[in-house]
């Protein structure tokens, strides 16, 4: 569960602060003042232990320039503000940054940031991190609340090369009242913008971009991920997301026995994926712009409410250009419907270059470029179909039938790569038995086997015209046609992160980490996978063909 994960996530960034402090930090035994019961880190440097302030405090030494906190309201004002995190070496390589601010609250009174000009974080593997530890106080709602006139922009890093790293930008309960967000980071792993049980915008501007992932296979990027309610109410949201495993512009979860919900109130949100895949009821798989998942079964919260307040809907492939309907939209945030597009605009007031469909009027299907009633314009392949039959590559099964989801045979393909390279004619000669002169596939098998893209089975000597290929041979045939028509053979990557990667055969080692490495293919499904014995459907080989054709044939 990604709960669990986030929960995960807290703890280690909590670990980390408590080594830091161990390793050379001292707390005052008995301070003078006693402010509430709480504990306040800056940079590793532990100011405040249980609500008593660090002996021997100096506000110059132990404060970066441009901070000064007042203990007792415990509110932090940054004026303008540079703060640099630590990068700690815990031996062998292994290094990781620090958070800029660290707050771990007792009594359920939450931290204030105050936010005068503007103010940068950098070098940390967590901007503020501000949680709840204690079993005796109710959890807060909110234990973060960031306002004033001025910015805060927080770039963060892991600080070490490891796939597991998991960077953020704020982690706790947030309430932004105003001023300006900016979110980022320039070496994904993973990252997560915002997260936190809820995270309310009651004003103010947000801004995250995160690119794609180091392996976009295996990542997992969030623009915002709460555990409870999203709020967005007078305020400006703009999210950007690469490509990764898991991806998503806002994911609102329901757990601990509460419903997720998002309330959406006169608020400009703009969203954009890099991708958009399909979600499946009960999965995590896939991608997308705005999503809530009750993830609770076992305390029956079966559904997520959504704010129903005055708004304007947009979606789209190019950008957010189609008008949709509120119980629509809401549908499509709770992720069951085939509705999945990588641009999401919510806006409060209507888009005037938007039509805006009359609902007496009966709905239309939009026009499509092709009659395959099998294709519907928000199926997750339906531009990799539209990409291979215009071009001619791949036909339908009939006029109206494309067969998405029918296994390919290895004769199909042959064919298609023949069409690739302008089916060339061939003088027949019976090289495999199962291939007669005059068959719709004869010359694309002879030819794709003359070019040594493909080659018969050895102990028998039969070509398989009818086998089903799977994706382990698909990769195979693609990386020898390349190697065929000169283009680039390098971008391996290590696939060996795949739980299945040991059911790749020898044989296709070397094409498979070509075409992982290439985009050609990816990964499927939670946990990700490879599937290399998995028969390949025409859908999927639709959307190799248009990787590869936008890859290499540009």
């Amino acid at each position: 569960m990604i709960r669990k994960g986030l929960k995960k996530v807290l703890a280690i960034f909590a670990l980390l602060c408590l080594f830091g402090i161990a390793a050379g930090m001292s707390a005052s035994a008995a301070g003078e003042e006693d402010y509430g019961d709480y504990t306040l880190t800056i940079l590793s440097n532990r100011l405040v232990y249980n609500g008593e302030l660090k002996s021997g405090y100096d506000p110059v030494k132990d404060l970066p320039e441009g901070m000064s906190i007042d203990f007792e309201n415990r509110i932090i004002t940054l004026d303008n503000a540079n703060i640099t995190g630590k990068t700690y070496d815990y031996g062998g390589g292994n290094t990781s940054n620090g958070e800029a601010i660290y707050y771990s609250v007792h009594d359920g009174k939450p931290l204030t940031v105050r936010l005068v000009g503007e103010n940068r974080m950098s070098n940390v593997n967590c901007g503020i991190l501000a949680m709840s530890v204690s079993s005796n106080v109710a959890e807060p709602d909110i234990n973060l609340i960031i306002e004033g006139d001025g910015s805060l922009n927080i770039n963060s890093s892991a600080g070490r090369v490891n796939p597991a790293e998991t960077t953020l930008g704020i982690s706790g309960s947030v309430r932004l009242v105003s001023g300006t967000l900016n979110l980022w980071t320039e070496e994904s792993n993973n990252y997560t913008g915002i997260v936190g049980d809820n995270v309310e915008f009651l004003g103010g501007t947000v801004s995250i971009k995160i690119p794609n992932g180091k392996d976009s296979t295996q990542t997992s990027l969030y623009g915002i991920s709460a555990g409870g309610t999203a709020t967005f109410a007078n305020t400006d949201v703009n999210i950007e997301v690469g490509k990764a495993g898991f991806a998503y512009g806002v994911l609102v979860t329901s757990t601990g026995g509460k419903t997720g919900t998002i309330t959406i109130n006169n608020a400009s949100i703009d969203i954009h994926m890099a991708e958009a895949k399909l979600l499946n009821r009960g999965i995590l798989q896939g991608q997308g712009p705005m999503r809530v998942f009750p993830l609770d079964s076992e305390v029956g919260v079966d559904q997520v409410l959504i704010d129903q307040s005055d708004s304007y809907f947009y979606m789209g492939n190019e950008g957010p250009d189609i008008y949709f309907a509120r119980a629509d939209a809401f549908a499509a945030m709770q992720g069951w419907t085939d509705v999945n597009y990588p641009y999401l605009s919510i806006s409060p007031t209507p888009f005037e270059d938007v039509e805006i469909p009359d609902p007496d009027e009966p709905a239309t299907e939009p026009e499509q470029p092709f009659n395959f009633t099998d294709v519907k314009g928000n199926d997750w392949f339906y531009d990799s179909v539209d990409y291979v039959n215009a071009s001619g590559i791949m036909t339908g099964l009939d006029a109206t039938t494309f067969g998405p989801n029918e296994k390919l045979a290895r004769a199909q393909l042959a064919v298609i790569l023949h069409r690739l390279n302008e089916e060339p004619e061939m003088t027949y000669s019976a090289l495999f038995p199962d291939v007669p002169d005059g068959q719709w596939f004869t010359d694309a098998i002879l030819w794709a086997a003359d070019a040594g893209v493909v080659t018969g089975y050895s102990d028998t000597g039969f070509f398989g015209t009818g086998d089903n290929i799977n994706r382990e041979q698909i990769a195979t045939m693609m990386y020898r046609y390349a190697r065929y028509k000169g283009y680039s053979l390098e971008g391996a990557a290590d696939f060996s992160s795949y739980p299945d990667a040991a059911y790749v055969n020898e044989f296709a080692e070397e094409a498979m980490a070509w075409a992982v490495g290439n985009g050609i293919i990816t990964g499927k499904e939670n946990p990700v996978r490879l599937d290399p014995q998995g028969l390949a459907t025409r859908a999927e080989c639709a959307t190799i063909i248009m990787r590869f054709m936008e890859t290499f044939e540009k």
